[in-house]
């Protein structure tokens, strides 16, 4: 008998961990509407230094997510906005375009997500 990792610590984690959000599948799914999802938001602050010794900030953006949560399966270009600002504030209205996504075979979903900026750019 196996171990069934998403409902034994995913589930549980996302229940502790996860805030709000909602996904718009304009890629995998156009013209479904957007849907509610939970998540686990990751910000991983990454410094670059340039070969005249500037360094510039970057920072990473994840959200981690249980496949088995996902009404459908998520692709690079789908959106990702209104995540919990009551949780997290400095993503209020902020609108995040997945850029990849990767499966750890135990059932996770990890985004890599990039911020829009009102103008339609990036940040």
């Amino acid at each position: 008998m196996g171990l069934d990792f998403s409902t034994l610590v995913l589930g549980p984690n996302q229940d502790i961990f996860g805030t709000r959000a909602v996904l718009t599948p304009v890629r995998s799914a156009p013209g479904m509407a957007p849907v509610s999802i939970r998540g686990i938001f990751r910000l991983t602050p990454a410094d670059y230094t340039n070969e005249m010794g500037e360094v510039t900030r970057m920072d990473n953006y994840t959200f981690d997510v249980r496949v088995t949560e996902l009404p459908v399966s998520v692709t690079r270009g789908d959106k990702l906005s209104n995540i919990d600002s009551n949780e997290i504030p400095f993503l209020k209205d902020l609108v995040f375009t997945i850029e990849d996504t990767g499966d750890d075979g135990f059932g996770a979903q990890s985004w890599v997500i990039k911020a829009e900026n009102i103008r339609g750019g990036r940040l």
